[in-house]
């Protein structure tokens, strides 16, 4: 890096701002390679509004605010999206002369001169902030859209996957295994969004994806074409939840343990066929770590005192209804965490055991012994 090029780096950092030019100098050479953009905003040092406004004075570029709505996606079409996700280089319209860029990283010198060679058109770039740019990329593209335009590239990515596979490490994917990868992408997205399930569900052209997020379902963007990918799909996730891939005809059940995110996941799945192929149903429950406290029921002082009542009765049934991620289950182990002690032997009968409590005698029911 030369003399002029250096004295504008922390310039630059200094704009957007670094205390003082000793530190701006040490974090523009401190760099592991990757993207330098993407380590000075991680490092917390700069204040990304202003540090983008520098970036767009320097390179005079305008910052813009990015609204997904707004994006007509034929315009997507324009560069592959594995690029797109590589690079953070997304299109967002296309003019007579010229195509509109958006990213937040303009020192991406070899991204930028790819997209000459992609482009058939001028570039015309914009700056936006990182997270617009990000949730942007995931509403256009949908979850694993990177993976997905992968598959779509190769011949190998629609094969049947061998009974008795096992993946206890999402975090960990085979470059060579794009539905493997595809699908581990799906789960860590879920379990990011502190999704209680996931839903594939499939329609007569399409396929959906749905995650339960706080009691309420909703609807994941996923990418164009991605009904070629269901049967897969299904396949690789009867696989890793033990269930016989062969079986279409008949509902299953099967559970799977996870490691993602720094968290061990214990997943009930079932399936069910439907007129349209095969729908799977995913349940995540973490497994340590839990904590089960009238505080996590945020009840009001009178709604506390009530159960507390309840529970200090020597017998009697507590009956509790409601719909699916309700918190049926949190409430029943927060009751029973209350009335856990050494001087109590508790017993229960769960179907199936979601949660381990220490001190307690947990039976897991198995309907086919």
């Amino acid at each position: 890096m030369n003399a002029a090029v250096s004295k504008s780096i922390v310039d630059l950092l200094i704009a957007g701002g670094v205390e003082s030019r000793e530190e701006a100098a040490q974090l523009s050479q401190n760099l592991n390679g990757g993207s330098w953009t993407t380590q000075v905003l991680d490092s917390g040092k700069v204040d990304e509004q202003r540090f983008l406004s520098a970036i767009g004075n320097f390179f005079r570029v305008p910052v813009v605010t990015l609204d997904a709505k707004t994006i007509d996606r034929q315009t997507l079409s324009i560069l592959p999206s594995r690029f797109v996700f590589q690079h953070h280089i997304l299109p967002i319209a296309e003019k007579e002369n010229s195509v509109v860029l958006a990213t937040y990283d303009l020192f991406n010198s070899a991204g930028r001169q790819l997209v000459t060679q992609l482009l058939k058109k001028p570039a015309e770039w914009v700056l936006v902030p990182r997270a617009q740019l990000l949730r942007a990329m995931k509403t256009l593209y949908g979850v694993g859209a990177e993976t997905f335009d992968e598959i779509l590239k190769t011949n190998r990515g629609f094969e049947v996957l061998h009974e008795g596979e096992t993946a206890t490490d999402i975090n960990a994917d085979d470059p060579e295994a794009s539905v493997v990868k595809f699908v581990n992408q799906v789960i860590r997205e879920a379990i990011a969004e502190r999704a209680t399930d996931i839903h594939v569900e499939p329609l007569e052209n399409d396929i959906r994806i749905r995650y339960r997020i706080d009691g309420i379902l909703h609807e994941v963007a996923v990418p164009p074409q991605l009904r070629v990918l269901h049967a897969a799909i299904i396949s690789r996730l009867k696989v890793m939840s033990h269930m016989d891939i062969a079986e279409r005809r008949l509902p299953q059940d099967g559970r799977m343990n996870l490691h993602a995110n720094n968290q061990e996941i214990d997943v009930r799945v079932s399936t069910i066929p439907t007129v349209n192929g095969e729908s799977i149903s995913l349940r995540l429950l973490a497994r340590g770590g839990q904590h089960f406290g009238f505080q996590r029921l945020d009840l009001s002082e009178r709604q506390e005192d009530v159960i507390r009542r309840l529970l200090a009765q020597p017998n009697g049934i507590i009956l509790l209804t409601g719909p699916t991620g309700c918190g049926k289950s949190t409430s029943l182990y927060c009751f029973l965490s209350t009335i856990n002690s050494v001087s109590r032997r508790i017993i229960t009968i769960e179907e199936p055991v979601e949660y381990k409590l220490p001190g307690v005698l947990q039976m897991d029911v198995k309907p086919e012994i």
